[in-house]
């Protein structure tokens, strides 16, 4: 078992969503499949940094196999347009499995 911090660095990642608009009672919906932007200057979608907390669970046998599940549970915003009442945070989840030699 284990537990503590974790620091992060957003390198890439992609927004899919659907933006759906009613005009004059005619309703149109649009996909948008977009890059994220990172950085704390005007136009960026997130946040470049994030902080947040590690929990970790796993099992070695005498053999040296072992497995192991890890949970990040971030706890900064990274949602960096400040118009937006909204809380972005992360959330990871992770299996592994590995031999000590």
């Amino acid at each position: 078992m284990g537990a503590g911090p974790y620091l992060a660095v957003g390198v890439a990642g992609k927004g899919k969503y659907e933006m759906t608009e009613t005009i004059n009672s005619e309703t149109t919906t649009t996909k948008v499949d977009r890059n994220i932007v990172f950085g704390n200057k005007e136009g960026s979608d997130m946040k470049k940094g994030d902080f947040g907390a590690n929990f970790l669970l796993g099992y070695q046998w005498e053999s040296g196999f072992n497995v192991h599940v890890n949970y990040g549970l971030g706890l900064s915003d990274i949602n960096s347009d400040r118009e937006l009442d909204v809380k972005t945070t992360n959330v990871a989840l992770a299996g592994g499995l590995g031999f000590t030699f």
